[in-house]
């Protein structure tokens, strides 16, 4: 599987090429946009979302794919300029009292035929 990773602007563009399948060898070659992801971690680039996917699988003729992904850019929180205290209300009084239950109304009917 060859890789040529390309930046443009604030995007990564990932071109993968795989082996056509060979009737011999019969190794089947499946790529999808999550083994292309973890190949760009492991070669030290941190990427975000993907813009454009491709699929390859070598038995159906796809050999060759582009991926587009995002630049993962850490954004700075704004430092808060006073701090802030936070007051625990009470909570809410429990019931002592017990709840009845209630009685059914339905009087039964018994059959003494």
């Amino acid at each position: 599987m060859e890789i040529l990773i390309e930046e443009e602007g604030d995007l990564y563009c990932v071109c993968v090429k795989i082996e056509s399948y060979n009737t011999s060898n019969k190794k089947k070659t499946i790529v999808n946009t999550s083994n292309v992801r973890k190949a760009l971690v492991d070669k030290g680039y941190e990427v975000g979302k993907a813009v454009q996917e491709s699929y390859l699988h070598n038995l159906n003729g796809a050999t060759q794919g582009t991926w587009f992904f995002e630049k993962k850019v850490e954004k700075q929180l704004d430092k808060s300029a006073e701090q802030v205290i936070i007051k625990e209300e009470n909570p809410a009084p429990t019931k002592t009292t017990r709840r009845r239950r209630t009685k059914s109304t339905a009087k039964k009917v018994s059959s003494g035929e």
